[in-house]
């Protein structure tokens, strides 16, 4: 059977995600943005056929997101087109031999309107001091401040009004703050571990993308584990023990019922939280047994991976693109409009003109795929990791997926890895 103990095992078999075809995006009535969709499309896809040829040379054998053969599928009721299946690791994982996949119930058993009363009734909202789990609550609130969250422009400033109370010693009702439609869809992204808009994967029958992965992994005789909503965007596995990341401000609020939760799932492994908002693939990869690149601080690590070596890139990828994130903010992710107001041509000039370069030239991720312990593939070259990179015997191969801020993902995201050779070890 198909398995993966550790992802720094030589790789065998990827999923790789898939965006829409250029004539897909025809329908956009102006000319001058039809062809930024034409461009960002055509040029999406010679990415992953860069990345391909990469896994191909490894052996590696590489199994497509599934896309329907008539764009018509994919649009919405208001004239918009769905997401494509561009990132198939924030909704699948291979643990062990299980494979953790969306079904057709996806979000659907979940009661959120029991969750959020039960959440608006703990006591621990009302904040009367700063206590260093309040503290650590702030990163969550002000993550809800990013673009692309679930949540409007009014609950955003009021949540910056928060941050400032909490920073100052006041009380602070948290969750008050936030308007109720908005804590519904941070409640559904809590509970399905998963970042940015809550309609961002697509559910239908008709649209389902993961026909060829779910038929691979059965073929295989593989048990599948359908909508618990387990994802290796956000948790790390290390042999015997698994790292998951609390996403958002409701996962932490309910740290402990999450925990309840994995353990019974995974009953033969070491369970570790990780506190920090979003997919932990976002800010940290363990490139292989004592070596982590990442954005955080090294002490964030003493504790679950004592005595590994973390080099640590400050200012990098989010933090580095701050113009392009202040813009994404204005157009409130319409970038699916065919008719939209002069701020999404601005940010279409600004795309066009000054993004792509600037992203190519400055911007390291440490959102990598990692093929072995030996060979790892990273967007960029950055001297600081690819010095650790020569003293660790990792060799580093460059695939540019150059619309990565646009999409929401990077070359870890855009990718799963469905079976890695080995056992499971026990490192700590």
């Amino acid at each position: 059977m198909l398995s993966v103990h550790q992802h720094w095992d030589p790789l065998k078999v990827c999923a790789v995600g898939r965006c829409y075809p250029p004539e897909y995006f025809n329908y956009i009535q102006n000319s001058k943005v039809r062809g930024v969709f034409h461009r960002i499309a055509e040029e999406t896809e010679e990415d992953y056929q860069k990345l391909i040829s990469v896994l191909e040379k490894f052996d590696v054998k590489v199994i497509r997101t599934d896309i329907t053969d008539n764009p018509e599928d994919y649009r919405r009721p208001d004239g918009t087109m769905m997401s494509p299946p561009m990132v198939p690791r924030d909704y699948t994982a291979m643990v062990g031999s299980k494979f953790f996949m969306p079904g057709k119930n996806f979000g659907k058993n979940i009661d959120i309107e029991w969750e959020l009363k039960s959440i608006m009734n703990t006591s621990s909202l009302q904040m009367n001091q700063i206590s260093d789990f309040h503290k650590d609550l702030l990163k969550y609130v002000y993550d809800l401040t990013f673009p692309g969250r679930p949540v409007s422009p009014t609950t955003q400033a009021m949540l910056l009004k928060t941050i400032k109370s909490m920073k100052e010693g006041g009380s602070a009702k948290i969750l008050q703050a936030i308007d109720t439609d908005d804590l519904k869809n941070i409640v559904f992204q809590g509970y399905t571990n998963t970042i940015g808009k809550t309609t961002k994967y697509v559910h239908d029958d008709l649209t389902y993308p993961y026909i060829s992965i779910e038929k691979f992994v059965k073929d295989n005789g593989n048990e599948i584990v359908y909508d618990q909503y387990i994802n290796t965007a956000s948790m790390v596995r290390v042999g015997k023990d698994l790292f998951f990341a609390l996403g958002n401000i409701i996962s932490k609020l309910n740290q402990d019922n999450f925990m309840k939760k994995w353990e019974k799932l995974f009953p033969d492994y070491n369970i570790h939280p990780i506190s920090t908002p979003g997919h932990s693939d976002g800010v940290m990869c363990a490139v292989k047994p004592g070596l982590i690149i990442s954005l955080r601080d090294p002490k964030n690590y003493i504790d679950t991976f004592p005595d590994w070596e973390v080099v640590t890139l400050e200012n990098e990828s989010w933090d580095k693109v701050k113009p392009f994130m202040d813009r994404k903010k204005k157009t409130r992710g319409r970038y699916w409009v065919p008719d939209a107001d002069e701020s999404f041509y601005d940010f279409v000039n600004e795309w066009m003109d000054d993004w792509v370069t600037y992203v190519e030239e400055t911007v390291f991720d440490v959102n990598m795929l990692v093929i072995d312990e030996k060979n790892v593939i990273c967007n960029n070259v950055n001297e600081k990791v690819f010095d650790a990179f020569e003293r660790h015997g990792v060799t580093p191969h460059i695939v540019n997926f150059r619309h990565r801020y646009f999409w929401d993902g990077g070359l870890h995201c855009i990718t799963s890895d469905i079976d890695r050779d080995g056992t499971r070890n026990n490192y700590f």
